[in-house]
């Protein structure tokens, strides 16, 4: 296990090193750079915000999905399943972010999934009406920033400009 750790880790860093070098100058005398820098993800969640009585029909649960910026995310996946049963069930946000369930009292998983966000999982139980609030954090990835400069700059100097210019850690 230890050595595809060390092969792993090996093939990384020469993809890294490999796709992140500087290119020359272009015709204009500029310098074009590629920086490349990996990003983990941010933590996502799942809240309840309200709760109000049940109707005789079954529970209402409501929510929105939103990011970290307190953007709406539409087409969001919100997978749920009665903690007891092996059927799962999924809706999926408007373009507001907002999503309506009507269900059985009782325990549920809930998952709530986009592609380029971190998942949001909770284990709740529901017996009234309850409103959710679910904020997904970016995802992890590799990202790739162009930089052009009228000099030739050092390493450290890139990662200056990446962090001004997209507030990376």
């Amino acid at each position: 296990m230890e050595k595809i750790k060390s092969i792993l880790l090996l093939v990384l860093l020469f993809t890294f090193i490999t796709s992140c070098m500087p290119a020359v100058s272009n015709a204009e005398g500029l310098y074009e750079y590629e920086y490349c820098i990996g990003k983990s993800g941010q933590t996502s969640q799942i809240k309840q915000v309200h709760t109000s009585a049940a109707s005789s029909s079954g529970l209402k649960i409501t929510g929105t999905v939103t990011d970290s910026y307190s953007r709406s995310i539409q087409g969001a996946i919100i997978l749920y399943k009665l903690s007891n049963s092996d059927i799962e069930r999924q809706v999926y946000s408007s373009d507001t972010g907002s999503f309506a369930l009507n269900i059985p009292a009782g325990c549920y998983d809930f998952t709530i999934k986009m592609i380029g966000y971190t998942p949001a999982t909770s284990h709740m139980c529901f017996e009234s009406n309850t409103e959710l609030e679910s904020t997904l954090g970016e995802g992890s990835g590799f990202y790739t920033y162009g930089i052009t400069s009228t000099r030739k700059l050092f390493r450290f100097q890139l990662r200056r400009r990446v962090k001004q210019y997209a507030s990376i850690d």
